[in-house]
């Protein structure tokens, strides 16, 4: 029994220790990992870091830019509002004389313009008078075709009836012919 424990005393001592290896190597790995992670975020804030820089240089450069702009702006803008001014005085001017044209030619083209529908007016007028008196001879003779068609409907109606008749017959006769075929 003292045996026993001694050997499992030594038994708990070797397991301590093997334990012990383990999370040493498992710490070490951990570390390592770490360290690794650490690099990397590094690494990253850097670059990032470095395209802020290039981002606040690309914007301070646009400012100049703008800033150069608005001078130059303001430095052309008195005489672009006069050349501006004096465009529209003339575009102004040459709007009325364009409408003051162009409500001649109205006037000129309208009168024209009635004058052709009237002759239009009268022409249809003429067509109608004609179509008119075409259409009730249309009429007359559509009548007379209405008739022939009921008439010759009915015949055919009557021939057809006659035909299934003796067809009807002529298969019920037929069929005595049939029964005494093996």
């Amino acid at each position: 029994s003292v045996q026993m424990e001694d050997r499992m005393e030594r038994e708990r001592k070797l397991w301590n220790e093997h334990k012990e290896l383990l999370l040493a190597g498992e710490r070490a790995k951990f570390e390592e990992e770490k360290i690794r992670l650490y690099k990397n975020l590094q690494d990253q804030l850097k670059h990032e870091q470095e395209r802020c820089q290039r981002l606040e240089k690309k914007l301070y450069d646009a400012q100049m830019q703008s800033s150069e702009a608005q001078l130059i702006l303001k430095e052309n803008g008195r005489e672009r509002i006069n050349a501006i001014y004096n465009t529209k005085e003339q575009c102004r001017k040459e709007f009325h004389d364009e409408v003051s044209r162009l409500h001649n030619q109205f006037q000129m083209e309208k009168v024209n313009e009635l004058t052709r529908v009237q002759q239009r007016m009268h022409e249809l007028e003429n067509t109608l008078d004609r179509l008119s008196n075409e259409n009730v001879d249309a009429s007359a003779c559509q009548q007379e075709l209405i008739l022939k068609m009921e008439t010759s409907e009915k015949a055919c109606v009557r021939l057809i009836h006659d035909s299934i008749t003796k067809l009807l017959m002529a298969m019920d006769s037929s069929s005595h012919t049939y029964t005494k075929i093996p």
